[in-house]
């Protein structure tokens, strides 16, 4: 009878272990590639190149599991199921992505910028990421000044800072932000505090001023960012605001394809209403163009522009004079129908840009009446070299330094990464599985070759891997990216990259679990 009974218990997955393989290879039941990456939000892990050394074959066969794991026949119906008990229980799939607050709100996680850390706390700015953004915004500060451009810089708030009271109690304790920090500073430049804005039209406003399940303000919240920032421009040229009130906002209830319902995983359905100005107080229509590709197309005016897919844009409007220049994030584009409608010339640059023109350049060509800076408050953590992505260069830079503060507080997306801190100058963190990665901070460099110098400490034999981008493919692939297996202890890698390389670089530390150390990384061109 025990026999049986441990067959009954083996059958199963003896079945498992042999049909799923089958089917996987037939290509039966396994989600196309398109359905596979809008379900998770990411592509299907492929199988490194197979070569015939010790690194080739490790790197092969530890990717093996991934590899079938997300051919798995049925994986989609899996994880929904999966998601509907997540749910239920009050939790999405990835809380490091996105959190389930109350009633029905949704927050980014971490992943964005750790922002919910800078809410709680648990980050700061050092005395020198204050001091060099500080430098940045100062400087642009200075060059506009010198042309008697008006200048202004707008932090809009992060969803949680204006509704910390829907975030889970766990998380609702806000401390010294660094946001708070960068406030403190004597500015030799105009900063608008959007946060103290919008928290105190929160007390009243009878609608609210974010999506539940958007981690952007909606367009009744951009409206109020929109108004402080015109009061803080001087009066040019008689450009008149949109004139609106509370009462000129219609909800539309819905189902939700918000960018936080999306990330939530496979098998979430969120309702959500969508609060929208009345399209008849912005009538009309404007000229978009695209500077990338020099593409023109009409766009109603009441629409938005997707600064974000199409970074460099001109938009212009009839009947409107002045132009303006915007430099910033994605909480720039809830902005653009109204800007629209109040210049004349709209110009749009996203301030991540790989190769962007750089501040001079656009200043030079279009002649702008003013400049307007919009970021959201998480992105102040991203270093300097981020956001000098804009385009000014440091001419004859040679050599290019991360410090292992710089990783601690800028570090990007992160896998298998726990416990990362600044300890005895070192980038400390515990890798819990056999795949840790983490995107490093940006750094501003030359389109060209460069020797990357690697700095870390290991905690047994494992392979090291550095993947890097350049200008043409910014993604992180296997073919551009360079190994080498050490033993455990203290090492410096040297490799040099014959590529154009655009600055941004993805270190595998390991293949294992357990306590990594990162002292610094140095590119020399």
């Amino acid at each position: 009878m025990t026999r049986l009974v441990n067959w009954l218990y083996a059958l199963p997955f003896i079945g498992a272990i042999v049909v799923i393989p089958i089917l996987s290879s037939l290509n039966l039941g396994v989600p196309r590639d398109d359905a596979f990456e809008a379900s998770e939000q990411r592509p299907r892990r492929q199988l490194p190149p197979l070569t015939l050394d010790a690194p080739g074959l490790r790197a092969f066969f530890g990717a093996v599991e991934a590899y079938w794991a997300d051919r798995v026949p049925g994986r989609l119906q899996l994880m929904s199921v999966r998601a509907a008990l997540s749910g239920w229980l009050g939790q999405s799939l990835n809380p490091e992505l996105v959190v389930m607050g109350k009633g029905g709100w949704l927050f980014f996680g971490n992943q964005a910028g750790r922002g919910l850390d800078q809410h709680r706390g648990l980050v700061r700015l050092s005395d020198s990421q204050l001091a060099d953004l500080d430098g940045y915004f100062a400087a642009m500060a200075r060059a506009l000044a010198a042309r008697q451009t008006p200048f202004v810089v707008a932090i809009a708030p992060d969803k949680h800072s204006i509704y910390p009271d829907y975030l889970p109690d766990y998380l609702a304790t806000a401390g010294d932000t660094p946001f708070d920090q960068f406030l403190r500073q004597n500015h030799d430049f105009h900063l608008v505090n959007l946060r103290d804005e919008l928290r105190r039209a929160r007390q009243t406003a009878p609608i609210p001023l974010y999506s539940k399940t958007d981690s952007h303000w909606n367009e009744y919240g951009a409206y109020l960012g929109y108004r402080a920032i015109m009061a803080a421009l001087p009066p040019l040229f008689g450009a008149a605001c949109v004139a609106a009130s509370v009462e000129d906002f219609r909800p539309l209830d819905g189902h939700s394809r918000s960018d936080l319902a999306l990330r939530a995983g496979p098998g979430f359905r969120f309702g959500d209403t969508y609060w929208y100005l009345r399209r008849d107080l912005l009538p009309g229509w404007v000229q978009v163009e695209n500077r990338e590709d020099q593409t023109t197309r009409r766009w109603p005016a009441s629409d938005a522009n997707r600064i974000s897919a199409q970074p460099s844009l001109t938009v212009t409007r009839e009947g409107h004079s002045g132009t303006l220049l915007v430099l910033g994030d994605s909480f720039t584009e809830a902005l653009t129908p109204y800007l629209n409608n109040t210049f004349g010339r709209v110009v749009y640059q996203h301030y991540s840009l790989r190769q962007a023109e750089g501040l001079e350049p656009l200043v030079a060509q279009f002649a702008p009446d003013a400049v307007v800076y919009v970021l959201v408050e998480r992105n102040l953590l991203l270093p300097t070299a981020e956001l000098i992505a804009l385009g000014t260069r440091v001419a004859g830079t040679a050599r290019h330094r991360l410090s292992a503060e710089e990783v601690v507080h800028s570090a990007g997306y992160r896998n298998q990464v726990d416990s990362l801190r600044l300890e005895g100058g070192r980038a400390r963190f515990r890798a819990t599985g056999d795949d840790p990665y983490l995107e490093l901070p940006r750094i501003s460099l030359d389109p060209a070759p460069a020797i990357v110098r690697v700095h870390l400490t290991l905690p047994r034999e494992v392979m090291v891997q550095l993947y890097y981008q350049t200008a043409a493919r910014p993604e992180f692939v296997e073919d551009m990216s360079v190994r080498t297996v050490l033993p455990a202890g203290e090492h410096t890698l040297e490799w040099r990259l014959d590529a154009t390389l655009n600055g941004c670089f993805r270190l595998d530390p390991g293949n294992a679990p357990g306590a990594y150390a990162v002292q610094g990384v140095e590119v020399v061109q």
